[in-house]
């Protein structure tokens, strides 16, 4: 399996579009984000019946604006919302710049019957990949927000599954489909489905928008994007993804 799942960063943008296109929905598996969940209490986006959802901590957004976020709330909020089946995957809340924090909270939530999923950032000693990798049924991998040069981001990659494949891997914030169609993450993220509205423009939708005004309708093309690929991804990784359909959970 592998997923794209579109970031909501606006739940508004998410909701016209599948009034549109309601036939998407059963492709579609979003992530929201702890750091701004509270905006979408109440609105119909929690009624639309997409297949599953990604729950994250937000810690990279807080971290951005100097906030911190407090680890027995953010357990509280996961536990929660575990109420909703749909949610399948929960990030650990890690701490930028201090992996031996973040690894301490990832216990810590599983400790307290939340199976989160470790954060590895670039620059953090490749052994806490590998252990993370050895200790635990799924990791994510972040640090692509450093640098927007393809070159860079495939080494990075490549690095990282040089040293842990076979590994359940999500990209956190992994937009590139050459990279995506070289190494067989299990699941994605991105936000880049809004870029049409919020930037103006998208080359890799192969077409301009000129202005941000009553333009809301360019964002269905960033969604029918992520969906064309991820069909285009489950059928290349098949084989290589269908080990992790089982897996032990760790001690």
């Amino acid at each position: 399996m592998t997923l794209i799942r579109p970031v909501i960063v606006n739940s508004d943008a998410f909701e016209e579009v599948l009034v549109r296109h309601p036939d998407w929905l059963p492709e579609l598996n979003p992530l929201v984000s702890y750091a701004c969940i509270g905006k979408t209490n109440g609105c119909s986006f929690w009624r639309a019946p997409f297949r599953s959802w990604m729950l994250d901590s937000g810690a990279y957004s807080a971290f951005t604006v100097g906030h911190t976020i407090n680890i027995l709330d953010y357990i509280a909020e996961c536990k929660r919302r575990l109420a909703d089946r749909r949610l399948v995957d929960i990030i650990s809340l890690d701490v930028i710049g201090d992996w031996r924090a973040s690894l301490r909270n990832t216990k810590l939530m599983w400790k307290a019957g939340i199976e989160a999923i470790p954060v590895f950032h670039y620059g953090e000693p490749w052994d806490v990949l590998t252990g993370m990798a050895k200790d635990y049924p799924m990791i994510c991998i972040a640090g692509y927000t450093i640098s927007h040069a393809l070159p860079w981001r495939m080494g990075y990659t490549s690095e990282c599954f040089h040293r842990v494949w076979p590994a359940k891997i999500h990209g956190l914030g992994m937009t590139s489909t050459a990279i995506q169609m070289k190494f067989p993450f299990w699941s994605v993220d991105a936000s880049t489905w809004t870029n049409p509205t919020r930037f103006g423009t998208y080359r890799e939708y192969r077409y301009q928008v000129h202005t941000r005004n009553n333009a809301s309708d360019r964002n269905d093309g960033g969604l029918l994007y992520y969906i064309n690929l991820q069909r285009r991804l489950q059928a290349q990784w098949k084989n290589e993804l269908s080990q992790f359909a089982s897996q032990p959970v760790p001690a």
